[in-house]
């Protein structure tokens, strides 16, 4: 099994034994895999109800989904396909050896053979991924308490309701509740998670797989280069194909091409990027609905009885409202209805809704390499 020697290379020689070595320590990554993408899952499950309402968020919560499900189908087949390659490894040393064997015939020893490693050769069924439904929190009602901060408890106890039911006025009942922005945050820097594991594994197998291969030209290498090359998802009829290199690797091509890993890792910052840009988005149109609800707040106030009304004085503001007895609800209803900003709002609503189709396209854009 000696192999020629490459003047300044020194000799290497790939035996069954380093082949065995080489299996285990890739069986060995099946392991961080699985365990990776688990806690990955277990980090989502921490953030639900994160999503809001609207056409544009139910777009991208159906492509997120769609991506992160074809994203568990691809970590799945991969964990899948180290074993294979862990397998492959230990029965071509076995090969190796019976082929020794034969040539070098020895009445009192017989070829190495060992069974190959135990690994797991199932794609496991992960999921499911925690998406962005909203469940009974209604986050625009924090946005009230916003629009209403600085005001005395008594006022709130009068304004809040009435303003969380006025809240629901032009294109803006169409986006409420919104996102939970600090969650969709967290979740954005989840995606992180496999991108770690993804980093760690690939560093060991090809470590792993180096000790046998050489960038030089000699046939053994080359052939040893292609062979591994594999393991990566790589093939002889391989293209280039969504911007990914799938031929196999050899002793001429520069680099080397490790076209799974790379989908998924790329798929996770995409994902990450995505996230954050709707929760971006969803955190802006709730500064500028807080700013123009409280504008209307404030002016709606203002013209109950502009004599005992003075929203810089909280004293002056309560003693106001108590003074403008029952009809405080009905007139500040219809107050806060007319100084409503609509076009400022119907604005705010449509900035939102392209930023998150923006974003769903984006995410859909993952699917062609991940399948």
């Amino acid at each position: 099994m000696g192999t020629p020697t490459q003047p300044g290379n020194g000799k290497i020689d790939v035996t069954p034994a380093v082949l065995y070595g080489v299996s285990t320590g890739v069986a060995g990554q099946q392991d961080p895999l699985d365990r990776g993408i688990k806690s990955f899952l277990d980090e989502l499950a921490r953030y639900p109800d994160g999503g809001g309402r609207g056409t544009a968020m139910k777009d991208f919560t159906s492509a997120y989904l769609k991506v992160a499900e074809r994203f568990l189908e691809v970590w799945a087949k991969s964990l899948v396909s180290v074993g294979g390659a862990a397998v492959g490894f230990t029965s071509t040393a076995n090969n190796y050896a019976a082929a020794d064997a034969a040539t070098h015939p020895s009445p009192t020893g017989q070829p190495t053979h060992r069974p190959n490693p135990h690994v797991i050769d199932k794609a496991p069924a992960y999921g499911p991924v925690t998406d962005f439904k909203w469940g009974d929190v209604d986050a625009g009602q924090d946005l009230m308490q916003e629009a209403l901060e600085g005001l005395e408890a008594v006022v709130l106890a009068v304004m809040r309701p009435l303003l969380e039911h006025e809240c629901r006025w032009g294109k803006a009942a169409t986006i409420l509740p919104l996102p939970h922005h600090l969650r969709l945050y967290s979740i954005s820097q989840a995606w992180r998670m496999p991108q770690t594991t993804l980093g760690m594994v690939e560093g060991t197998l090809t470590g792993l797989v180096g000790s046998i291969t050489d960038q030089t030209d000699q046939d053994w290498y080359n052939a040893m280069r292609t062979f591994c090359s594999t393991l990566w998802g790589t093939s002889a009829w391989g293209k280039n194909r969504e911007g990914y290199d799938w031929a196999n690797d050899d002793a001429r091509k520069r680099g080397s091409s490790h076209p799974v890993f790379a989908v998924l890792f790329d798929t996770c910052d995409a994902m990450v990027d995505a996230i954050y840009n709707v929760a971006k988005a969803a955190e802006d149109v709730r500064d500028d609905l807080h700013r123009i609800y409280r504008q209307a707040v404030v002016d709606s106030i203002k013209q109950l009885d502009p004599r005992h009304l003075d929203v810089t004085d909280a004293k002056s503001l309560v003693k106001g409202l108590w003074h403008a007895g029952k009809g405080l609800v009905a007139d500040v209803s219809v107050g806060i209805v007319l100084n409503i900003d609509e076009g400022a709002l119907n604005d705010a609503v449509s900035a939102y809704e392209n930023r998150v189709h923006r974003q769903a396209t984006e995410i859909d854009a993952l699917l062609p390499a991940l399948d």
